[in-house]
């Protein structure tokens, strides 16, 4: 997944919230690239990260981030 917020204090936040959350997180500037670690059926790989930004979204309001799933 590729997630670009609104600006690079946001990036900075979203990477950290989604490795809490099990991510690797690949950051450059407001852009970040996320997949999750372990076994996790492919399938199931965008509705879950999907889901770790709609959680993020609502702890952040104001914030905004384009989500591009690969």
């Amino acid at each position: 997944m590729q997630v670009t917020a609104i600006d690079e204090a946001s990036a900075t936040a979203l990477g950290q919230f989604l490795e809490e959350r099990g991510c690797a997180v690949y950051r450059s500037g407001a852009t970040l690239e996320a997949s999750p670690l372990g076994s996790v059926d492919a399938d199931r790989i965008p509705s879950q990260l999907a889901g770790y930004l709609k959680e993020w979204l609502a702890r952040q309001p104001g914030s905004a981030v384009r989500l591009v799933i690969h």
